[in-house]
């Protein structure tokens, strides 16, 4: 017995699976943990029959004094871990990596020409990964020192034709970011802990079974081919997973309302779903929208990577509508042809909620109104999941900023809060209407609608920022959003901002005007709590990266690209993964006093009530842990085991006799209270036996069942472990143990009635 292994794990292994853990935990969603445990799963079901028969046939050994000693089908505990941690890091690496990626545009329909190449493509890959298993097969076959190559290829090799089969167009197309850095970092890292472990003799490979080639001084060839192969394992079923999400969410007419958590079954499906079914329309839509969010909106693109898949497609498609909508009216080359594009959208949200009207003529519609380069905008727009009005919204924002043109109409603060929920408060409160889209919750309607309107005001405060930030580059265009009462109260006229932008008095307008939108964000931030938990991180994070540039503002502490003020990307993730770390129930300290209120759900408990409940737990424990001293002291023989057997039967049943007793005086008290008058007497039927007799006979007959099933089987699970080995025994019932423990029924069993 020693702890060589468990050292292992300690010092290389959990180590960076805390790190892992730590840096992604803010983006953990119940989707992730279905991946990575799913994978887990397959990877130790795989794993164990091929590591046992290498052990089994002493291709590799563990020496006894490096492990503690327990063992599964002859492999060590610590190296069933070993399998655990493997993909358990690797698998976060590759999310954490693979994460600002949007998957989906990387689909491919493989039609014409196109088809033929990746076909290609597929039929190299395949023929690559049966060569390595027919090499693999026949080093086997020969023997001798390229046995444990043959077997880690013959192992790994169908997993990764089948892997790759089904998943090359994600192998071959995502990002380097995505495919090669998740396979290459944790595998250089496990090389390094492996040659370290090899030294120690932790683990030995049988000499006669490999080349005796090493990759450097300590590091087996064959070990660093295997840490390779499964590490590209466990990233091709991650890409596998993520590559039939992505045909999941993505295209509505071949898999409609998938689950978020889909089954394996629905995951093949999607999988074998043909290329050629794909919807190119869609795909072009979804890679538009990211290159334009990407384009226009940094801090609200970085937000987008922490939105779960189905959701965050919406949201994209959502602002690529919006982005169009808005450039096509302010690129307009005078303010007729603007007016003209705000009519050909109005009439196509009529259209498109116009239920009698087919999606064909909507389409017919949108190619010939709109450019080639903003139809995309247009089709993949996610109506259905909308309600129409703030759309129709969003086009009287569109009708102010035209305005602009015949003079200034920001009079009043008041005039500014309406403007910015045209063009503001309304995209927020479609984004809350997707997200109850796709997480509906069980919040009454008023409650819904309150939420909504605390979007609309967020929205507000995000336009306040947007135009303190934007005065300079408003002002080359002709617009001043500053309201018209501020700035005769500043002494500056609206042409004085036009002309000079930057002066003092600005400064202390775009102040004021931030003042205001911070007042609104804090009236309107704790609706975001409300929000279902699987979109509050992603909201505040895409509130607080925004945010973050009017604080900059405010402290003037910004940088200035192309006449706007910028927040440094690594200040931006920094203030993302410190947004999605707050905990669910987070209250910000500044405005917690004044939110204070009394608990209307509080339910008082008594001690005795509370001491009551709590007792059926600490006799399950109290039993267990007596069994597991009565347990150690036969093994360690101090104890007879007659005599445990002896006086537990004898405590057993003065126990029960006892609980008859109380037992009797419960019925007695139950047999003496006096009915209603109101009730009818209703005669009972005639019975052999009284009810506590009935319970006695019962309980006897369990006792004699009990006692004569252990006394049958005793000497048949004696001779089916005589070949076991104790550490086996010791595992199997310690997990046993757990079990019973993890899954007693502490309800309160039969007597819980009578309380």
């Amino acid at each position: 017995m020693g702890f060589d292994y468990a050292l292992v794990h300690l010092k290389y292994t959990i180590p960076p699976a805390v790190l892992l853990t730590w840096l992604y935990r803010p983006f953990f969603t119940k989707l992730d943990v279905y991946k990575v445990g799913y994978l887990v799963f397959v990877a130790v079901v795989s794993t164990i029959p091929w590591d046992s028969y290498l052990i089994r046939t002493g291709i590799w050994s563990y020496p006894s004094h490096v492990i503690i000693g327990p063992k599964l089908y002859d492999i060590p505990l610590e190296e069933v871990f070993f399998f655990i941690i493997q993909t358990y890091n690797t698998s976060l690496l590759y999310l954490l990596l693979s994460r600002p990626t949007f998957q989906p545009v990387y689909l491919k329909t493989e039609r014409g020409t196109a088809q033929r190449q990746w076909r290609y493509m597929r039929l190299a890959g395949q023929v690559f990964f049966l060569a390595l298993i027919a090499w693999g097969w026949r080093c086997i076959r020969r023997g001798g020192l390229g046995t444990y190559t043959g077997l880690i290829l013959v192992w790994a090799g169908p997993f990764l034709l089948m892997l790759w089969t089904l998943a090359y167009q994600f192998i071959l197309a995502l990002p380097l970011t995505n495919t090669a850095l998740p396979i290459f970092l944790p595998t250089l890292y496990l090389w390094v802990v492996d040659t370290l472990a090899l030294r120690r003799g932790t683990w030995v490979i049988s000499t006669g079974t490999k080349y005796g080639l090493n990759l450097w001084d300590g590091l087996e060839i064959e070990e660093a081919v295997f840490f390779l192969a499964t590490n590209v394992l466990i990233v091709f079923g991650q890409l596998a997973f993520d590559n039939a999400l992505a045909v999941l969410y993505t295209f509505p007419h071949l898999f409609t309302d998938p689950s978020l958590l889909p089954s394996p079954v629905l995951l093949m499906r999607a999988l074998l779903t043909p290329c050629s079914k794909y919807d190119d329309l869609r795909i072009k839509g979804l890679d538009e929208a990211v290159h334009r969010l990407k384009r226009k909106s940094r801090s609200f693109y970085l937000a987008s990577a922490t939105f779960p898949g189905p959701l965050r497609a919406d949201l994209l498609l959502l602002y690529s509508f919006c982005r169009v909508a808005d450039d096509l009216v302010d690129n307009a080359s005078d303010a007729d042809e603007a007016r003209a594009w705000i009519a050909k959208m109005r009439n196509f949200l009529n259209n498109v909620y116009n239920d009698k009207l087919p999606q064909s003529a909507v389409h017919t519609q949108i190619y010939d109104d709109f450019p080639p380069s903003t139809q995309s905008a247009f089709l993949q727009l996610p109506a259905t999941k909308l309600s129409p009005q703030p759309l129709e919204d969003l086009l009287h924002g569109f009708e102010m900023d035209l305005a602009f043109q015949q003079g200034p109409i920001i009079s009043t603060a008041e005039n500014l809060r309406v403007y910015s929920e045209r063009v503001a408060g309304t995209v927020a409160q479609m984004c809350i209407q997707l997200i109850f889209y796709w997480y509906p919750s069980t919040l009454a309607i008023g409650e819904k609608n309150a939420i909504v309107a605390a979007g609309n005001s967020m929205g507000v405060a995000l336009q306040y920022v947007n135009i303190a930030r934007d005065i300079e580059v408003d002002a080359q265009i002709g617009r001043v959003y500053l309201p018209l009462n501020w700035l005769f109260e500043a002494g500056l006229s609206y042409d004085d901002v036009l002309k000079k932008p930057n002066q003092a008095q600005i400064q202390t307008l775009r102040k004021h005007l931030l003042n205001d939108a911070f007042s609104v964000y804090e009236k309107a931030k704790d609706s975001i709590e409300r929000l279902p938990i699987e979109a509050r991180g992603p909201i505040r994070v895409a509130v607080e990266s925004y945010m973050e540039i009017g604080r900059i503002l405010r402290n003037e502490q910004y940088q200035v690209k192309a006449g706007r003020a910028t927040v440094p990307k690594s200040r931006r993730i920094v203030v993302a993964w410190r947004t999605l770390n707050l905990p669910d129930n987070y209250t910000d300290e500044t405005t917690f006093l004044d939110h204070l209120q009394r608990n209307p759900r509080l339910q008082p408990y008594e001690f005795w009530s509370l001491m009551s409940d709590a007792t059926v737990i600490v006799q399950h424990l109290a039993s267990v842990i007596i069994f597991c001293c009565c347990f150690v002291a036969i093994i360690q023989n101090r104890v007879s085991p007659i005599a445990v057997v002896g006086w537990a039967s004898i405590c057993t049943v003065l126990a029960w006799l006892l609980w008859d007793h109380w037992m009797g005086q419960e019925f007695d008290i139950i047999a003496n209270v006096p009915t209603s008058n109101t009730e009818e007497s209703v005669p009972n039927a005639p019975q052999a036996y009284s009810l506590r007799t009935q319970q006695r006979i019962a309980t006897a007959k369990s006792a004699v069942l009990i006692y004569a099933a252990l006394l049958g089987l005793s000497p048949i699970l004696k001779s089916l472990t005589r070949s076991t080995t104790s550490d086996s025994i010791w595992a199997l019932s310690t997990w046993l143990l757990m079990m019973n423990v993890a899954f007693f029924d502490y309800t309160g069993g039969t007597g819980a009635q009578y309380e």
